[in-house]
């Protein structure tokens, strides 16, 4: 009789704690549950009063009151349930519970075994209040800095972004789409520490159009950077990708040409010189067939104790040998500066 008793009495508060989550509206998990079994039972007076003064307060529960007070009140309850159990939805995923929210619920449970010590129910509640709305107040400055880092996140990948746009535009030229003189710069010189530290070959190739001037005077400013983007092509096609092909200024271009003899170099050059010399240039406008456009190459190759401004004099002075000797020529170093032409 004693144990039907205890089971009548175990069923009349599980249907009060059902009950209770009908009217207030909430989801019947075993949390919640556990909540109202306790609150109808009897066993915590303290978390009657809290529940009784946070629905005079807010005229309901969120879930965020729930976990508080789950946490507060029932982290001893024997219905299986523990501090690391229950949920904490409210201002993210349960299994990562933010760093101060999870203080606030500590702080609520240390309240509530202070004042239970004292016996002060009034200072309880009191307490009980003003920890769930700062538990809502640093929810809310959570969700407010997260924005904030997610636009600072935005700003940042912009930033990151034109940065790389200018850096893109700082090292290549933006006519002829070749890299910049900043950037043979930078290039040539390391290129001479590794051919240096290596032993292997490193040539300049150092080109020029000839009578580039009088081409723009005579077809006009547009037509010639037409002519610099199509002899920009043509030394493009002509390198390997492990060499670097520069706008050195004007309608100068220079080739890094690492791992590269002297004599490899002048292939090279001659290649790119009969190129430009076969293609046929045309204005866009008009279509006229323009006068056949040639190079002059000088090329120069690393010799022990070179700096980068000596090997740039040397293939420069072997370019104006090209053109003293009557341009669309490839000259190298200690070669006959007279090129059979193509």
């Amino acid at each position: 009789m004693k144990d039907s008793g205890e089971f009548l009495r175990k069923a009349s508060l599980a249907r009060a704690a059902l009950a209770a989550l009908e009217r207030h509206d909430l989801a019947p998990e075993p949390q919640n549950y556990a909540l109202f079994y306790a609150y109808a039972s009897g066993s915590e007076p303290l978390l009657k009063e809290a529940i009784d003064g946070i629905l005079r307060e807010e005229g309901g529960l969120s879930r965020a009151d729930l976990s508080m007070l789950c946490r507060a009140f029932l982290r001893d309850q024997a219905l299986g349930l523990t501090w690391h159990e229950l949920p904490f939805e409210a201002a993210g995923p349960a299994s990562t519970p933010p760093d101060a929210t999870a203080s606030a619920a500590a702080a609520l449970a240390a309240a509530h075994a202070a004042a239970t010590r004292i016996g002060n129910r009034t200072a309880t509640i009191d307490l009980v209040r003003r920890l769930v709305a700062a538990t809502r107040s640093i929810e809310e400055r959570k969700r407010l800095i997260e924005e904030e880092l997610a636009r600072s996140r935005a700003e940042l990948d912009a930033l990151q972004a034109s940065l790389d746009n200018v850096r893109h535009e700082t090292l290549n030229d933006q006519l002829t789409t070749l890299a910049s003189r900043r950037h043979f710069d930078a290039t040539f010189e390391r290129a001479i520490a590794e051919a240096r530290e290596s032993g292997a070959p490193l040539s300049l190739l150092f080109t020029d159009i000839d009578h580039f001037k009088s081409f723009n005077d005579r077809y006009g400013h547009q037509t010639g950077d037409h002519v610099l983007r199509l002899v920009a092509l043509a030394v493009k096609q002509n390198v390997r990708e492990q060499d670097t092909a520069c706008r050195y200024g004007g309608e100068e271009f220079a080739v890094i040409l690492p791992g590269t003899s002297a004599a490899e170099a002048v292939v090279v050059g001659e290649h790119i010189r009969t190129a430009v010399m076969s293609r046929e240039f045309r204005r866009r406008a008009s279509g006229e067939r323009l006068r056949p456009v040639t190079l002059s190459i000088g090329i120069a190759s690393l010799r022990p104790g070179d700096t980068a401004s000596s090997l740039i004099e040397r293939a420069d002075s072997c370019l104006y040998k090209a053109k003293s000797f009557g341009r669309n020529l490839v000259v190298a170093e200690d070669e006959s500066p007279l090129r059979e032409r193509a």
